[in-house]
């Protein structure tokens, strides 16, 4: 009877540490094999660019914060709030507006598809990730439409605000291996 009440007690206080909502990570990957798939109409990606990305996986919340090791200022972040440890993939999104070149005003959208290279074990205890990146971006200019290439009157400007014509998009692939907890 004492073993009975025993492993009970040890079952209910196994059950009674386990939290759906943990915070799991960060895990750190890294890349450096990014390849585009033409066209890269955005002239966005840098083939072989080497990148590091942080995972936290909190319950069904996924956020991965994505820098360039050559340029440490293009840090972003992707998240996705639907989370399902038992699918063997998840798009992480982030959606942000650059206006640095007045009166031209610029969505950025990116979506990271992870697909894990190992499906029987979650995404933070994955050793690599298989990754699909889509950027795109589009004018959404409010001072005048298209303000990012035709002037207030609708007439062509001699040089575009942006570094390439709007709407545009590319998509890149790479790998990402998980770091060890000391970096």
């Amino acid at each position: 009877m004492t073993r009975i009440l025993l492993t009970i007690a040890l079952a209910a206080s196994v059950v009674a540490g386990c939290d759906t909502t943990d915070t799991t990570g960060p895990v750190t990957y890294t890349s450096n094999d990014l390849t585009y798939v033409e066209p890269d109409e955005c002239d966005f990606f840098i083939n072989n660019e080497e990148l590091v990305a942080v995972v936290t996986v909190l319950g069904s919340t996924v956020t991965m914060v994505v820098q360039s090791v050559d340029n440490p200022d293009s840090q972003f972040e992707v998240s996705a709030d639907d989370y399902d440890p038992m699918q063997n993939d998840v798009t992480l999104t982030s959606l942000s507006v650059n206006n640095d070149k007045d009166p031209c005003v610029v969505q950025l959208d990116d979506a990271f598809r992870l697909t894990l290279d190992n499906p029987d074990l979650s995404l933070e205890e994955q050793d690599s990730l298989s990754v699909t990146w889509v950027h795109a971006e589009m004018d959404i200019s409010s001072a005048w439409m298209e303000a990012c290439s035709l002037d207030a009157d609708g007439d062509p400007l001699d040089e575009i605000l942006w570094f390439v014509e709007l709407p545009c998009s590319g998509e890149a692939r790479l790998s990402m291996t998980r770091q060890s907890e000391a970096l």
